[in-house]
């Protein structure tokens, strides 16, 4: 009868250290999960008319950012990678066309102010919604549409870019 109870009592202290190593486990899981993850030292970001891009390439004013968000909000460090391929984008088509940065982002995404036609039409077609008068939302719908079109541009120079092969995301995400 001996025995048999203390087989019952190693079958208890076993259970009990499986549980324990268990927990154990799952916490230091935990705590590993919630470690923020290191970016390898030379892994490519994005490429870029066949060149890989890796973190020191990216342009200076955004490899600050673009380290800053490594563990944290994959969204705002693709839409940072996006932008440094744009970037870089403009920046080759400055040197190649030997004009400044503005003119060559100017000339790739075709900005222009919206003409008046344009802001009344808008206009017109949301006054059911707008509770002033067409001349003190005049600036504000003109700035509307100027940032919308240079979103579409914006997309349509990255989509063109990336059907080319001249841009590829990485790690893709």
């Amino acid at each position: 009868m001996k025995e048999r109870q203390f087989g019952k009592n190693q079958f208890i202290l076993m259970f009990f250290a499986f549980s324990f190593g268990m927990i154990l486990s799952n916490l230091i899981g935990q705590k590993n999960a919630n470690a923020p993850k290191e970016l390898a030292p030379r892994e490519v970001l994005l490429t870029y008319r066949g060149y890989d891009k890796y973190v020191d390439d990216l342009p200076a004013h955004l490899v600050e950012p673009y380290r800053a968000l490594e563990s944290e909000y994959q969204h705002k460090q693709h839409e940072l990678l996006i932008s440094a391929g744009l970037y870089l984008h403009i920046e080759n088509y400055a040197l190649q066309q030997n004009i400044d940065m503005d003119k060559a982002a100017e000339a790739l995404f075709e900005l222009s102010e919206p003409d008046e036609q344009q802001v009344r039409e808008f206009y017109y077609s949301k006054a059911a919604f707008v509770d002033k008068p067409f001349y003190e939302v005049k600036p504000d719908i003109s700035r509307y549409l100027k940032q919308r079109a240079a979103a579409s541009a914006r997309l349509s120079v990255l989509n063109e870019l990336m059907q080319r092969g001249d841009l590829v995301l990485l790690p893709d995400s």
